[in-house]
């Protein structure tokens, strides 16, 4: 179905946009962004009628696990974007949507078990439900893309997910399995497990030895199983290798399959994570960073990415007394790659737009602010070469505006995710 956007204004990164510009899509992908002219006899559309197309393939078949749905093919459709402006979907990296359904109340809250502080066998896909009310409000906010958690109650809590906020089934939605393994430091685990079951950790020091411990059984596992694979077969056949998911879920983590992404708000627990990075050789990503601003220097010289937020709550508890809304604009003055986050349903992942237009009020670039939610996003995410730019072959993800995306005024009149216009006013 190709569909041509024609006469907008195209953000193509860096604060800039194309004017009068034409954005062609077809197979769910980017074919063209440029002043290229549409072909003639192109059929003139609304954003509604290609609205229609989409909740049209709502209702049919299911889509086969590991393909990508794709809007059919209806000749060339044309949509006169005069006035208005397209960028490309925003990314929430660090989230909680689908697994802490909103409206929903206790019955609802399936982000964390708090069963062990050790739960890296656990995967959070399988907690997903693609009909929280959230993931449409995400789609009318221009948010296309997120990073789905497990929350931060254990050390080490599972396999993340990234997904498109689209999808009948959590398969459809689902773009990138196992795309790192959460961890936290801080007051979480010693709140959850020290106070709330007066057992281990109790202390910054207690969830530091808990990670360490497992690091170590995973180390210890892969040693076990590298030593297993080089028998004969008959060998193996005689002692089968007893996997153990949890320990397999950190090894990945340790053999550099994908990143840790640690929960880290003060100093001092950016510190330890750091370290344990360093000790084990793994990947980091820091998640929250709410005093990363007072180390910029030393984690942008590191070379470190991260999220950051959510910092528009209110201070619910201690390590988030010194957050700062300055922080983004210092982060990214010191050259660290990093992403504003939601950490919906602590704030409602609509006002991601919201957390870059307060860093800019408050001293960040605005070209680095709008990258911070878009390109830069998926580059945490790993993502980048897939989404958050608009450029040919990549995801037809991407939502088209009537203003500047960091005034709050702005309205959303369309969302599209994969070629199908998903939102459509």
């Amino acid at each position: 179905m190709p569909v041509h956007l024609i006469n907008a204004e195209v953000y193509v990164g860096r604060g800039k946009f194309d004017k009068r510009s034409n954005v062609a899509i077809s197979g769910g992908k980017i074919k063209s962004v440029g002043t290229a002219a549409p072909p003639r006899g192109g059929k003139r559309v609304s954003f509604g009628d290609l609205h229609e197309q989409y909740l049209d393939w709502t209702q049919g078949p299911l889509t086969e696990v590991g393909k990508r749905p794709v809007p059919k093919d209806a000749g060339n459709l044309v949509v006169d974007c005069s006035g208005l402006r397209i960028y490309p979907g925003m990314i929430e990296p660090h989230c909680h949507i689908t697994c802490f359904e909103d409206g929903a109340g206790p019955v609802g809250s399936q982000g964390n078990d708090t069963s062990d502080p050790n739960t890296a066998h656990l995967d959070i896909k399988d907690s997903m439900w693609p009909e929280d009310l959230a993931v449409p409000d995400a789609r009318q906010a221009g948010i296309t893309t997120a990073a789905v958690f497990p929350g931060s109650a254990n050390l080490i809590g599972g396999m993340i997910v990234v997904a498109k906020m689209y999808g009948r089934t959590v398969d459809e939605m689902v773009i990138v399995e196992k795309q790192g393994l959460k961890m936290a430091l801080g007051e979480n685990p010693m709140r959850v497990y020290g106070q709330g079951q007066n057992r281990f950790p109790k202390t910054r020091f207690g969830n530091a030895a808990g990670i360490r411990t497992a690091l170590d059984e995973a180390l210890h596992y892969g040693a076990t199983l590298d030593a297993w694979k080089k028998k004969s077969k008959a060998e193996q056949a005689k002692s089968p290798f007893k996997r153990d998911r949890k320990l397999e879920n950190i090894l990945g983590a340790l053999r550099g399959e994908y990143p840790v992404r640690c929960h880290a708000h003060r100093v001092d627990d950016i510190y330890t994570a750091i370290r344990l990075s360093k000790e084990y050789g793994f990947e980091l990503v820091l998640e929250h960073m709410t005093e990363a601003y007072k180390i910029a220097e030393y984690i942008g010289r590191e070379k470190i990415k991260g999220t950051l937020g959510p910092y528009l709550t209110s201070r619910v508890k201690y390590e988030l007394r010194e957050r700062s809304t300055r922080s983004g604009g210092i982060l990214d003055d010191n050259g660290i790659l990093f992403a504003f986050q939601t950490d919906h349903p602590v704030l409602p992942i609509q006002t991601l737009p919201l957390a870059a237009a307060w860093a800019v009020k408050d001293g960040m670039d605005e070209a680095a602010a709008v990258d911070s939610i878009t390109i830069n996003a998926a580059k945490v995410l790993g993502i980048d070469k897939r989404t958050g730019s608009i450029a040919a072959r990549k995801d037809a993800d991407l939502f088209i505006t009537d203003g500047d995306l960091l005034d709050t005024r702005h309205h959303v009149l369309a969302t599209f995710i994969d070629g199908f216009c998903v939102h459509a006013v």
